[in-house]
């Protein structure tokens, strides 16, 4: 479906409380100025928020109901914190506001499934932003699998660390379990997770190891151990806080092919084919569009792209629910 609405569209910043909101907002003010602008801005921090809205040219708004009650405001973009994504995204729908939120996309299965009720309901235009999915190496990983070069999957292993729970570049809030819905595994992990899902599916049955080396209330090593019933592939997702560099990795193997991925900036793609010769991918293979998922939703709400791009993209609300039904086993899982 292509949404029908004015250009630019109207948005507004409701809580920015997410590592990545600097970083989607310079994005937004790169590439996509022109097609939107931000009206207002509210977060629990009134500093922090006053602080964006200067960055937007926007008006800060101590009361967020100002937003969901403001007729011009087409979609809100909710950074604020986890454990409110629940509260702000059923009154945003209510109001029938578009809506683009942080990962994940609630710290619980009924959260999530709640969301997806109402804002099916609402009718609007949904966005969560599994910001790997939009990655063309991990896109390039995609569309060799749709076209069989792997022959059977059997193993699929993620990784994605840095060592942030070291130092005092987080928030205090986000090892917090009430405030964040739990920590490395909910955070970082679920870039591994929500690739895995969009690759695989929901997996039917979970192992996962949990650690804390540095002792601040939430798991900050995570480790995840996918399989499924209909599908050979073992699927693995690793994540920690606590390693010394910013580490970036991901192996797909399969009958006939595989293929390994390292770095995060400029990675450099591997593969072995079914008769074991390697070859280099180029930046030139990777024809697909480096767009994050922000982008991605303000392109729909302008009408330049349409909604099936986001279901297909695996940024979807609903596949949101998946991702969150999958992290909520894995705790579950890891409990005694």
């Amino acid at each position: 479906m292509r949404v029908k609405t004015k250009k630019p569209v109207t948005l507004a910043l409701v809580g920015a409380w997410h590592v990545h909101t600097n970083g989607f907002i310079k994005e937004f003010q790169k590439t996509r100025s022109e097609a939107a602008v931000f009206k207002r801005v509210w977060d629990t921090d009134p500093e922090r928020g006053q602080r964006f809205a200067k960055m937007l040219q926007a008006t800060w708004t101590p009361d967020f109901s100002a937003i969901f009650n403001d007729p011009e405001i087409d979609g809100v973009m909710i950074e604020a914190e986890t454990s409110r994504h629940k509260e702000l995204i059923q009154q945003a729908a209510a109001a029938g506001k578009h809506i683009f939120t942080d990962k994940i996309l609630a710290p619980s299965v009924s959260e999530a499934e709640d969301i997806l009720a109402h804002t099916n309901k609402a009718g609007i235009v949904c966005c969560v932003s599994h910001e790997s999915l939009t990655r063309p190496d991990y896109r390039y990983a995609k569309r060799l699998m749709d076209e069989g070069w792997f022959g059977d999957v059997v193993s699929y292993y993620f990784r994605r660390s840095h060592g942030h729970a070291k130092t005092d570049r987080l928030p205090s809030s986000w090892f917090d379990p009430a405030t964040a819905g739990g920590g490395a595994l909910i955070d970082l992990g679920v870039h591994g997770i929500s690739l895995a899902v969009y690759l695989f599916g929901e997996p039917d049955h979970i192992n996962s190891h949990l650690r804390s080396l540095v002792k601040k209330n939430v798991e900050d090593t995570a480790t995840v151990s996918m399989t499924y019933q209909h599908l050979p592939v073992i699927a693995v997702s690793h994540t920690n806080l606590v390693s010394s560099v910013m580490d970036n990795y991901l192996e797909i193997i399969g009958t006939d092919g595989s293929l390994y991925v390292i770095g995060d900036r400029d990675p450099e793609l591997t593969l072995y084919d079914k008769h074991g010769e390697k070859s280099s991918v180029s930046s030139a293979d990777l024809t697909e569009t480096d767009l994050i998922p922000l982008i991605r939703w303000i392109d729909v709400l302008t009408g330049t792209d349409t909604e099936t791009s986001l279901h297909e993209a695996g940024l979807s609300f609903s596949a949101g629910v998946s991702v969150v039904r999958t992290v909520s086993a894995a705790y579950q899982n890891s409990r005694p």
